[in-house]
């Protein structure tokens, strides 16, 4: 599957909590990003399916929003078993790469894809 076509104008960043505020200049590394050597990244499309895959169990997480613009020479585009998605490798991930980051919260019995959807900051 190769890259969406036209290529989307910000990527996102899903963490399981808050990020520091002021953002450091260098955020650390997930402890899945550090195994697998890149930055995973998301889509606005395929945000809400990788949130309730990845993050069914919390009911809180941030997004960061980043223009694919100010990382993309660093981005690769790689298939996985559900898509393509964005792979940030060897690049300062930090205040300057990012946008702007928002805190997302959902009811007990709530999906994240439901919560993520109707959410009009994502698209």
């Amino acid at each position: 599957m190769p890259a969406p076509s036209p290529l989307p104008e910000y990527l996102y960043k899903i963490l399981p909590e808050a990020p520091p505020d002021p953002l450091p200049s260098n955020l650390p590394l997930s402890a899945l990003d550090a195994k697998d050597g890149f930055i995973h990244l998301s889509t606005a499309e395929q945000t809400p399916a990788t949130a309730g895959r990845f993050f069914s169990k919390t009911n809180s997480l941030s997004l960061l929003k980043i223009p694919l613009a100010r990382i993309e020479k660093n981005v690769k585009w790689e298939e996985a078993s559900s898509g393509c998605f964005a792979h940030l490798y060897g690049a300062e991930f930090g205040r300057k790469q990012i946008v702007e980051a928002k805190d997302f919260m959902k009811g007990e019995n709530e999906e994240w894809t439901n919560v993520l959807e109707k959410d009009a900051w994502l698209h």
